[in-house]
């Protein structure tokens, strides 16, 4: 099929391939990356329609960006209308466990952290990804956080349980030593 403006037709096969793989490293699902595409090549037609004149290709790319973000504020936005606290936490595994169980799981996993004082959505990250082997796009999806975002504060959360972890460690044998030098 031919538009009725060259230019675009010259631009759209030496791009459509490029600006689909710069999409894809926007939202890594190419069924979006096709409609974050889709909507740049709308805005590039009506841009020559408008001007007579072809974009640039770096401006082309700045438009591919421009719907990416336009995409995932909407997807943030759709999101956020829930709270993540009244996010369910599903077992990942098949056992007959109900939410509540699974819940009681939770709390009981974190008490032993209590010190700690650990933001709630840190904690939901480590259990989404750790107890229920999801993605961080998935979890994306499931929070509404960026999934560099969650990334970081996964790494963050398990140094700073490990480093609590080894601290009382540490502390175990120090108390034992006391205690049995007061007899």
């Amino acid at each position: 099929m031919q538009s009725e403006y060259p230019e675009f037709d010259k631009l759209y096969t030496e791009l459509s391939r490029p600006l689909l793989a710069h999409a894809y490293g926007f939202c890594c699902d190419w069924q979006i990356s096709e409609d974050i595409t889709q909507k740049t090549w709308l805005r590039v037609y009506r841009y020559i329609s408008k001007r007579g004149e072809q974009p640039d290709t770096p401006y082309i790319y700045r438009m591919n960006k421009d719907s990416a973000y336009d995409y995932l504020r909407k997807l943030q936005r759709t999101i956020n209308t829930k709270s993540i606290e009244d996010t369910p936490i599903l077992p990942a595994v098949t056992l007959p466990l109900t939410n509540e169980n699974e819940a009681d799981l939770f709390q009981e996993f974190w008490k032993q952290f209590s010190e700690l004082g650990l933001p709630l959505i840190d904690r939901q990250i480590f259990w989404l990804a750790e107890r229920n082997d999801l993605t961080m796009v998935e979890i994306q999806a499931r929070t509404g956080i960026p999934k560099s975002t969650a990334n970081d504060k996964l790494r963050r959360l398990k140094k700073t349980c490990l480093e609590f972890l080894n601290s009382k460690i540490q502390q175990a044998p120090k108390e034992a030593e006391t205690e049995t030098s007061n007899y």
